[in-house]
């Protein structure tokens, strides 16, 4: 997908959803002194992107939360009914992510449950008794070795980048002993749709005081419940193709291989799958000239790899729960799964 005009981002802006990509809760006078600008004028910089729909920071519940099975589904569809199969499958809120295929068109889900059982019996035939889907195919994440939230921009320097992962470990100083009510459930949801609420927000939101806002905030972020992820829009980023190698290796060198491909390479995902296809790869490219080069890269890095196919996507229109437009820009809303505690 081209953007339908959406530019790659000015330099100070790429930096600025970087150092979020490292440390999404950053106070703007610790994100001044690392990036060198003033904390207003990088607070209005961070509104202007996350108005436009350009950037934004969500919030992941854990397994801790809600366990988690992951499946790669993909979706064939008459051409006459892929936008109404694309508008019913955006609502079910187990489809975390939906892109559309080079390859006929297919859509590919990245589809999250709590268990194989309910992914089978419940969401798969949800999805077959859509009227225009012509067929299904999937395969189930044994190891998620690689996962999106860990791609970065790569903008700011070495130095920039240890300050601001000094600052995030600061911040995320996990407390084990913590355990979390149904009256966190409403903050879980916040941030899913704000990763950097504040106490005052999730106030406003639940009608609760600010000390009790404040203080479940913090149980909140201080618990292994949610992982806190900023994320954009594809085209706005200066990597504007996705590509997806179904790739087969023998299981025991898959953890090798992960570590020397995440390293070598900046991939956007990399997970262990059940099918003959057992070696999933995404990333996101400049290009899709640099298609090419990319798979001698892979190859030089996992010596053995067998690629089995290699797919182009077209663009994504649902991504972590958030709705993508043709754009690839948010538009603000957000379809997850309902979060249960305690």
């Amino acid at each position: 997908m081209s953007g339908d005009g959406l530019e790659t981002l000015p330099e100070k802006d790429l930096e600025l959803v970087h150092l979020l990509q490292i440390a999404p809760r950053i106070s703007w006078a610790q994100a001044a002194e690392i990036l060198g600008a003033h904390a207003t004028v990088l607070a209005a910089r961070w509104d202007r992107l996350t108005a436009a729909g350009i950037a934004w920071v969500t919030a992941q519940p854990t397994a801790r939360v809600r366990p988690q099975v992951l499946s790669f589904t993909e979706l064939g569809s008459r051409p006459g009914a892929r936008e109404r199969v694309i508008s019913a499958l955006l609502e079910i809120p187990e489809v975390m992510s939906l892109d559309v295929l080079s390859r006929n068109h297919d859509l590919v889900l990245t589809i999250m449950d709590t268990s194989l059982a309910h992914l089978v019996e419940s969401v798969y035939p949800q999805l077959t008794e859509l009227d225009g889907v012509t067929g299904l195919s999937s395969m189930v994440s044994v190891a998620m070795h690689s996962p999106a939230s860990n791609w970065r921009l790569q903008s700011l320097d070495r130095r920039q980048v240890e300050a601001a992962q000094a600052i995030h470990r600061e911040q995320v100083r996990r407390d084990p002993h913590v355990r979390l009510g149904p009256e966190h459930g409403p903050v879980i949801e916040l941030l899913q749709r704000d990763g950097r609420c504040s106490a005052a927000e999730v106030a406003r939101v639940t009608g609760t005081s600010p000390a009790t806002a404040r203080r479940r905030l913090s149980r909140v972020l201080a618990s292994d419940t949610v992982s806190l992820r900023c994320d954009m829009a594809q085209p706005a980023s200066g990597f504007p193709v996705t590509v997806q190698w179904f790739t087969r290796l023998p299981m025991s060198e898959h953890t090798a291989a992960a570590k020397a491909l995440s390293s070598g390479l900046n991939m956007r995902m990399i997970v262990s799958t059940t099918g003959r296809a057992n070696f999933l790869l995404t990333m996101w490219l400049p290009s899709a000239n640099d298609l090419f080069a990319a798979e001698r890269n892979i190859e030089r890095l996992a010596p053995g790899i067998e690629i089995l196919e290699t797919s182009l996507l077209l663009g994504s229109r649902k991504r972590l729960g958030w709705i993508i437009r043709a754009d690839g820009t948010a538009d603000g809303r957000v379809v997850v799964p309902p979060v249960s505690l305690g």
